[in-house]
């Protein structure tokens, strides 16, 4: 008798759990009374705060078909192609400015707030929030979840919660300081919810006997690269991006673009220089050796844009004099050269692990989600919004236009059913 009094008078709408980019946003669309946003530390949108070196990339401006893309597996594509194409970018570029945001578009297409505060953006959503008359409640823990005959029992470390819809947008496993702890699949898991293991995205890479330290900073544009497992021959992945030498290891946009599908021991064969085709990136310097005038190897390597230190790097693992000319060597050296430039080879030790993956591959299974409304295929009233979902893009603003579309998906059914009640 007693929890049936609590439950009436203490009944939500919708109880959002998660304050991240996915819940923000669906909070500052959702109409109706009492609606509650659980926030699990003692401020709202953490993670937005070291987004884009804490200016924020909000979104990208590629096109609908081209953004899709940055998803990695056709699954994942698939699934998230009816979000996009509700709320674009576009649409979410016109929804910020609406909202108040002043916005900058960099020539690449990366969108920030003008300030390039990322402050801007939270303060935004949550003035939305807060015109919208949603709740919000601080430093509260969700324990469990209980399925109810009309609604969901939420268990807290305070008194439980109850409403009629329940939405997770507690984001995934990465920069778990912010919040982000994996906390969630636990709950979901025991709702029914299949859970694809969690994996660091958007992550660097240890790499064994790794020689670069030295020129730590040092970046590599229009990298070529191509990935190798262990013992095998044949690649099983190509790209093209900026790589960056760190103390211990490798990233840069070519490498955390495809750190998803990368596994510990792989290897990868790089090109040190830009490129996009290796045969005809090796006709072109072998074309350089023979016609240029008489340089030094130093000179030489400078010549295609290899830094002074990476270049003496090289001229001391070739174990070569570089104040010798380039003409001047045999063409065994010459390849050795060639093949160090556009095949050099790393083995990856490991990923680095969540404190530093910007997202999170795995999540709640999209085989399991209406894709069109975000809803549960199991449970009808409860959703899924943003990174704790199994989709995980590329950097540039993909996975934070990914959380705004998937919220709005919901947010737009939700509001239908409110209206329709009248």
């Amino acid at each position: 008798m007693l929890e049936y009094i609590l439950k009436r008078f203490n009944l939500n709408n919708t109880v959002i759990i998660g304050g991240g980019a996915a819940g923000l946003f669906l909070a500052a669309n959702l109409k109706g009374d009492n609606n509650l946003l659980i926030e699990g530390t003692k401020k709202l949108g953490q993670k937005i705060l070291i987004t884009g070196g804490g200016m924020c990339n909000i979104t990208n401006m590629d096109d609908t078909q081209e953004f899709i893309k940055r998803f990695g597996d056709k699954k994942k594509c698939n699934f998230l192609k009816p979000a996009i194409l509700n709320l674009s970018t576009e649409n979410t570029r016109q929804w910020l400015e609406k909202a108040g945001l002043d916005i900058v578009i960099r020539e690449d297409g990366k969108v920030f707030p003008k300030s390039l505060r990322a402050q801007s953006v939270i303060d935004i959503l949550y003035k939305k929030l807060t015109e919208n008359g949603c709740k919000i409640r601080y430093n509260l823990k969700v324990n469990s979840v209980e399925k109810l005959d009309s609604g969901f029992k939420i268990y807290t470390d305070n008194e439980p919660i109850y409403c009629k819809k329940l939405v997770f947008t507690t984001g995934g496993k990465s920069f778990p300081k912010t919040g982000s702890d994996g906390s969630s699949y636990n709950i979901i898991k025991l709702l029914g919810h299949r859970i694809i293991k969690p994996e660091p995205a958007l992550t660097g890479l240890y790499i064994e006997n790794y020689k670069f330290k030295t020129i730590s900073g040092t970046s590599i544009k229009n990298s070529f690269i191509e990935f190798y497992r262990d013992g095998e021959n044949k690649r099983y992945h190509t790209a093209n991006g900026d790589v960056l030498f760190t103390h211990k290891g490798l990233s840069g946009p070519g490498i955390l673009n495809n750190s998803r599908v990368i596994r510990d021991g792989d290897l990868l064969k790089l090109t040190l220089i830009p490129c996009e085709n290796r045969e005809e990136k090796r006709s072109e310097i072998l074309n350089l050796i023979n016609e240029s005038n008489p340089v030094t190897i130093k000179k030489f390597l400078k010549s295609l844009g290899i830094t002074s230190s990476m270049g003496d790097l090289l001229i001391e693992f070739l174990s070569l004099d570089g104040n010798h000319t380039i003409k001047s060597l045999n063409k065994k050296v010459k390849n050795r050269i060639i093949d160090t430039l556009l095949s050099f080879l790393f083995k990856v030790k490991t990923k680095m692990d969540f404190n530093a993956a910007m997202v999170t591959s795995g999540g709640v299974d999209t085989q399991e989600i209406n894709r069109t409304t975000m809803e549960s295929k199991l449970i009808p009233g409860l959703y899924f919004a943003g990174e704790i979902i199994d989709i995980d893009g590329d950097t540039g603003g993909y996975n934070i236009q990914a959380a705004f579309s998937t919220a709005k998906l919901i947010s737009d059914k939700l509001n239908k059913e409110v209206e329709a009640i009248g």
